[in-house]
């Protein structure tokens, strides 16, 4: 994907000093991962775990940038603990103007269980990415042409 110069809505995401190519499902097996981003199924020594830990981890950044803070915060056991059991609030104060679309997906992408969480196909396919804009987004962009 192309950047845009001066743009500060174009990002980048990368990491992939564990990268790791998926040739079959659970073929996962090393204990990795940026702690606060981590799926739980990393955390919790299964004997394997596959693809649906990069769904949980896009889960982490999507919440950091509606929200504006991290889902799992604390010492670092209690953050453990958080994560392990999906335990995270999307606080009124700062998530208000956050559309039911978006927080669903990430309440589907932060679900522990990594066989119940959403797929990357189907959250290509999820509401709030497939909105096309409302009347909130025209008269947002009829107020910065002005």
């Amino acid at each position: 994907m192309q950047t845009r110069p001066n743009s500060d809505t174009d990002v980048k995401i990368s990491d992939f000093g564990f990268a790791k190519r998926v040739l079959y499902p659970y073929s996962l097996r090393t204990q990795c991962g940026t702690e606060g981003y981590v799926a739980p199924e990393v955390l919790e020594h299964r004997p394997a775990y596959d693809v649906q830990c990069d769904i949980w981890s896009l889960g982490v950044v999507l919440y950091i940038m509606l929200g504006g803070y991290r889902p799992f915060r604390g010492e670092p056991r209690e953050m453990i603990k958080q994560i392990r059991y999906g335990e995270y609030k999307f606080h009124k104060r700062y998530w208000k103007d956050v559309s039911d679309d978006a927080k669903h997906l990430i309440t589907r992408m932060l679900t522990v269980n990594p066989a119940l969480r959403i797929t990357a196909t189907l959250a290509l396919q999820s509401d709030w990415i497939l909105d096309e804009g409302g009347e909130e987004d025209e008269e947002y962009s009829d107020e910065e042409e002005e």
